[in-house]
């Protein structure tokens, strides 16, 4: 049991890393401004911004795994992005956001995660590191 969840989970990394963005429908995801966080420090790299330009206003929810495919942390919201750094399409501008903590509150361990990001009809996949 445990080689086959390695066995997924392996996979599941190839995948997103072959595949960082996808880009089809109305909305077009930007990807994260930066692929680093390093949590409670306080200054620019505290947070991730997931960018978007959302022109129906669509719902999206974002997920963060660890390398073995365990959920860590849920991202919701359709804020709008002005003064974040988001790129300007034109459209609706919004973003997404993590901040390093897991679930339960807590700052999690230093290493590479995962990104899921769900849109419309869409899945936008790929990874980010937290330094600590």
């Amino acid at each position: 049991m445990k080689a086959r969840k390695l066995v997924l989970a392996a996979a599941l990394v190839a995948l997103m890393l072959n595949n960082p963005k996808a880009q089809n429908g109305s909305v077009k995801f930007y990807g994260p401004l930066s692929r680093f966080v390093t949590p409670s420090s306080g200054g620019p790299n505290s947070t991730i911004l997931f960018c978007f330009d959302n022109p129906a206003d669509s719902g999206i929810i974002g997920t963060i795994y660890d390398m073995r495919g365990s959920k860590v942390a849920q991202m919701s919201g359709n804020q709008p992005a002005a003064g974040t750094g988001c790129p300007q399409g034109g459209f609706l501008p919004q973003y997404v956001s993590w901040n390093g903590r897991g679930l339960s509150g807590s700052i999690v361990a230093s290493g590479v995660y995962i990104y899921q990001i769900a849109v419309e009809s869409q899945i936008y996949s790929g990874t980010v590191v937290v330094v600590r």
